[in-house]
């Protein structure tokens, strides 16, 4: 009880103390104070340029708040980790949102008067997104090197657009130099957390940042793989689906399963029986289901091969076919060149252009998995066929497309007759229906028809990327001119980023 009362005495003293009148003698006067107005939430796109522009007033200054002699500024921002970045010092927001990835973050803007020490602030909510939430990517030379343009969209309608050029530069992504000659661009899902998203040039190939499209060294392509890499691994052909892909350079083909990664060290163009490797073309059968069959092209023995994959293991060897009773070819003895062949998820059979010993061509079509054999049609006569450098199945009517120089043809399996469709006056160099996420065609693309020409006057610029509405076989008309987009290097491979299931 003693030591209690003791401290009230004491407690008491002090408080009579505070009321003491102070005699002192003091100047009192009013100080400026502000008040700062900012939006709730601010949206940035990454790559594009944010302006932010407060509204600042003053008690005692008629200005707003530029004078930098009388006020210093700090915007901040909350990082991901709950430390706090400061990522301007000037009155305004007018630059490229680069310093931060996707997400919402809480920020704030702090102007302090300099001859007070007084400041001021107002928070907000800064809500970041990615210029490349969806759209096509376009991937072409540009004299000795290659661009790669994105005509983006906002995720729910393809009106919804905005052309960057250059991102690889204008996203600041750090992708290295020199880049390359253009050889494909390709996606695909890991998983919804996992996007992979590849570029391939002659000096190698890459992945990409999910959203922001930055580079690091731990996105080259060895980081995707075991076993040892050759300096500018850079395959020319891909294909993917939801957790794996298929890779085909120099004669090769590799396949990669993401919970088994690939080993470079060992392509599947390779029967168990035999002592080496055989010369893989780089066109073959992409497979049509997870669990599915590969059909490869062995140069050497000029015969189809099969190559199983699935989804837990991972095959070391390709297998032979054993032909079916009765067979309407020899797939183990084709005597004939391969010129092209694909498959088509319409009917998942495989459609196969063939230059026979006797100079005939022939359109063989069978099911890679079952071996069945559907048609080995004599082509009739058509000289631009030795020509042609680009080859696209329709994915819907399965009518074959090509192109020879600046002109655009089909091929009808049906009628077995060919059409010249298009004269571009300029080469024809790309020809596809753009693909999404794991091979798949996009609704809004299976049945559009995506044709690039190049103007060589205008190195930069001298690409198009056109449209057209396709319709089924011997259709009239076969298609119908639809969207046309200028500007583009020498058009090598487009692709679809899609955003469907979250990816």
């Amino acid at each position: 009880m003693h030591i209690k009362h003791t401290a009230s005495v004491l407690l008491f003293a002090a408080t009579l103390a505070a009321c003491t009148k102070d005699l002192g003698n003091y100047s009192y006067h009013d100080v400026n104070t502000g008040v700062v107005t900012l939006p709730a939430q601010v949206s940035a796109v990454i790559g594009d340029t944010v302006t932010i522009v407060p509204e600042i007033k003053f008690s005692q200054d008629p200005g707003d708040g530029s004078d930098t002699s009388r006020y210093s500024y700090e915007w901040t921002v909350v990082n991901t980790n709950g430390s706090l970045r400061v990522f301007a010092t000037t009155r305004n927001i007018n630059q490229p949102m680069n310093m931060l990835g996707v997400g919402t973050y809480s920020a704030g803007f702090r102007i302090k008067d300099k001859t007070t020490g007084v400041a001021f602030q107002s928070q907000f909510s800064l809500l970041v997104s990615t210029a490349a939430y969806e759209g096509l990517f376009v991937f072409g030379n540009v004299a000795d090197s290659s661009r790669l343009d994105m005509l983006a969209y906002n995720g729910t309608s393809l009106a919804s657009e905005k052309m960057y050029r250059d991102v690889l530069t204008a996203f600041e992504t750090d992708y290295p130099r020199p880049i390359g000659k253009a050889l494909n661009v390709y996606g695909i899902a890991k998983n919804t957390q996992d996007y992979l998203l590849l570029i391939s040039t002659t000096k190698g190939t890459n992945r990409l940042d999910r959203n922001t499209l930055k580079w690091d060294i731990t996105k080259n392509i060895s980081y995707l793989c075991y076993g040892d890499v050759p300096q500018g691994f850079a395959p020319s052909m891909m294909w993917g689906g939801v957790s794996y892909m298929l890779m085909y350079e120099k004669n090769n083909i590799y396949f990669w399963l993401t919970n088994l990664l690939f080993n470079l060290g060992a392509p599947v163009n390779r029967i168990a029986a035999e002592p080496a490797s055989f010369k893989a073309s780089e066109w073959y059968c992409q497979p049509g289901t997870n669990n599915g069959s590969i059909a490869i092209f062995d140069m050497d023995k000029r015969r189809f091969v099969r190559y199983i994959f699935r989804t837990t293991v991972y095959d070391k060897y390709s297998s032979t076919y054993v032909n079916p009773t009765p067979a309407l070819f020899d797939y183990n003895n084709l005597k004939a060149d391969l010129v092209w062949v694909n498959r088509v998820a319409l009917n998942n059979n495989a459609y196969a252009i063939l230059k026979t010993d006797a100079g005939e061509y022939r359109m063989a079509v069978f099911n890679p998995a079952s071996a069945a054999q559907v048609a080995y049609k004599l082509m009739p006569s058509f000289p631009a066929l030795a020509q042609a450098t680009q080859f696209v199945l329709d994915p819907k009517f399965t009518t074959l497309y090509f192109s020879a120089g600046s002109k655009l043809y089909a091929y009808y399996l049906d009628a077995n007759s060919f059409r010249e469709l298009q004269d571009f006056g300029k080469p024809v160099t790309y020809l596809g229906f753009p693909v999404t996420n794991g091979g798949i065609y996009s609704t809004d693309f299976q049945n559009r028809l995506a044709v690039g020409t190049f103007d060589a006057t205008n190195a930069s610029g001298g690409g198009t990327l056109q449209f057209f509405q396709t319709f089924g076989q011997g259709a009239t008309p076969q298609i119908t001119e639809g969207r046309k987009i200028t500007g583009f290097g020498e058009i090598k491979a487009v692709y679809f980023r899609s955003r469907a299931g979250g990816v």
